[in-house]
Parts: C-alpha cells; sequence; structure tokens
C-alpha cells in the first residue's frame, strides 16, 4: 500500500512538472509572439507614415491640389498609417508607444494640411509639422524598443531638420552646370 502511494505520488509530481513546464514554455512563446506582432505593427505603421512624409514633402511646394495622384495618395497613405496605428494599440502594452504614435499621426495630418495649403495648426507653427512628426516618430521608436526589451532603447538617430526640407528640382540651366562640373578645365585657348 505504502508502495502505491508513493507511486501515485511521484506520478502526480512528474505530470504536475511537465503541465507545469509545459505552461512556462506557452508563456514565453505568447512573450515572443507579442513582441514579433508589436515590432510588425510599428513597422507597418512607421512605412506608411514614412511614405506620407515623402508624399507630402513632394506635395508641399506646388500644392496638393495641383496633383491629383498624389492628393489620393497621401490620403489613402493617412489611411493606412491610421490603421496600423490601432494595431499598434492593440499590441502594445506601453501607453507611451500609443501617445508616440497619435502624436506622429496628428503631425502626419499637419503634412497633409500643410499640403493642401492649409496653415499650420498651433503647436505646429514654430517648427511646422514634419519636424514634429520626426521627433514623435523617434519618441514612438525609443518607447517601442523599451517595450520590447532592446538594449539601449533611446538611441535612436534622428535626422537633422535641414534633410527634412521639400525637395527643389533644378532648372534646366542648373542641370546643365551640374552635367559640367566633373569635366575638365581646358586650358588651350580655341
Amino acid at each position: 500500500m505504502i508502495v502505491a502511494i508513493f507511486t501515485l505520488i511521484g506520478t502526480a509530481l512528474g505530470v504536475l512538472g511537465t503541465v507545469g513546464a509545459q505552461l512556462v514554455g506557452a508563456h514565453k512563446q505568447d512573450i515572443r509572439s507579442r513582441r514579433e506582432e508589436l515590432r510588425q505593427a510599428c513597422v507597418d505603421f512607421a512605412a506608411a507614415l514614412a511614405r506620407l512624409r515623402e508624399l507630402g514633402i513632394l506635395l508641399i511646394a506646388p500644392r496638393a491640389d495641383s496633383d491629383p495622384q498624389g492628393w489620393n495618395s497621401i490620403r489613402e497613405s493617412h489611411l493606412a498609417a491610421r490603421t496600423h496605428y490601432e494595431r499598434l494599440r492593440l499590441t502594445s502594452s506601453s501607453r507611451d508607444v500609443q501617445e508616440a504614435g497619435r502624436r506622429a499621426l496628428r503631425y502626419a495630418f499637419g503634412i497633409i494640411l500643410q499640403a493642401g495649403g492649409k496653415p499650420p495648426r498651433d503647436d505646429e507653427r514654430e517648427r511646422g509639422p514634419l519636424s514634429l512628426l520626426n521627433d514623435s516618430l523617434i519618441e514612438l521608436y525609443a518607447a517601442v524598443r523599451r517595450e520590447l526589451g532592446l538594449p539601449r532603447p533611446d538611441e535612436v538617430y534622428r535626422e537633422p531638420d535641414e534633410w527634412l526640407i521639400p525637395y527643389k528640382e533644378p532648372t534646366i540651366a542648373e542641370s546643365a552646370e551640374l552635367a559640367n562640373i566633373d569635366r575638365p578645365i581646358s586650358t588651350q585657348e580655341p
């Protein structure tokens, strides 16, 4: 009888150990899955905002109403960013991630307004929505990196503001001048 009791206790401990190991393994897998989901949501959100930012830069100078296809593209990018932001909110457990993402979305919309010829909103007057979007993305990346447990999460490279200015296509004369820059200067007169 005593042998049967010890056998039963040994079996129960073995089963509990196996079940416990399975639960720990499932918990670790769940954490890995949540981290990957968060990482992918952030990547998709940031990609949509980057596309919107680049379209905005192209449209700000000539104004969005001069390029209907550009306007459609920028609105599609904003819709995609909004969708990815909602996914980010669902997958992130960090309020900092959610707030930084929402600020980025706000300033991305500011770029759309500016491309449409509207004046900047009060909080965008000093630096403009483009610089503020870049700041918000840096805050978002750092917050996501903190939530993912990455080392040195706040060390995210920030592009200088002067790199964010709208691109200006060179005139025909400027293009010709640029084409001649690498040619050797002739010292012989004709």
